[in-house]
């Protein structure tokens, strides 16, 4: 998926197949992960980065390409801030009842990589990465695309 299209046709695709599960699930509500990991700790002091990879009920083979490669990219090149407890990663659903806001907050159209800055539990910035999305399929550019993100929100760390 090259292009400007690119971006639209996966959207499109991904937003075809939540339909088409929405439609034939009987899966109750509330049975994916716990909406706690969506809410920061009242007691959060200093700055944070979460990067948030939120999805819908269906995921497809891109979205999930997707989420793994933030996952690894964020993980893997930022371990030392993780472990200094500057940098998080967190999967959510958003199509659950306790993370439905997260849709509206972050004007999500689709899956998505989401930056969220905080400092002492409150988000002061957020940036959505629209462009994980025509580059999934270049594992490299992807890779470089979501760190060099990452540490331009970092830099906004006072």
């Amino acid at each position: 998926m090259r292009g400007g299209t690119g971006l639209a046709m996966a959207a499109a695709v991904c937003l075809l197949g939540s339909v088409v599960w929405a439609m034939a699930s009987k899966q109750k509500a509330g049975t994916a992960e716990p909406a706690a990991q969506a809410k920061p700790a009242a007691a959060e002091k200093g700055w944070k980065l979460v990067a948030y990879y939120l999805h819908g009920n269906f995921r497809c083979a891109t979205c999930l390409s997707i989420e793994a490669q933030s996952k690894e990219a964020v993980e893997t090149d930022f371990a030392g801030e993780i472990k200094d407890g500057k940098v998080a990663f967190a999967t959510l659903n958003y199509e659950q009842p306790d993370n439905a806001h997260l849709g509206e907050d972050y004007r999500l159209t689709t899956r998505s990589l989401v930056l969220s800055l905080r400092k002492d539990g409150k988000e002061v910035k957020w940036k959505n990465l629209p462009e994980v999305w025509t580059r999934v399929h270049n594992p490299p550019a992807f890779r470089e695309y979501v760190n060099t993100e990452v540490k331009a929100m970092l830099r906004e760390m006072i």
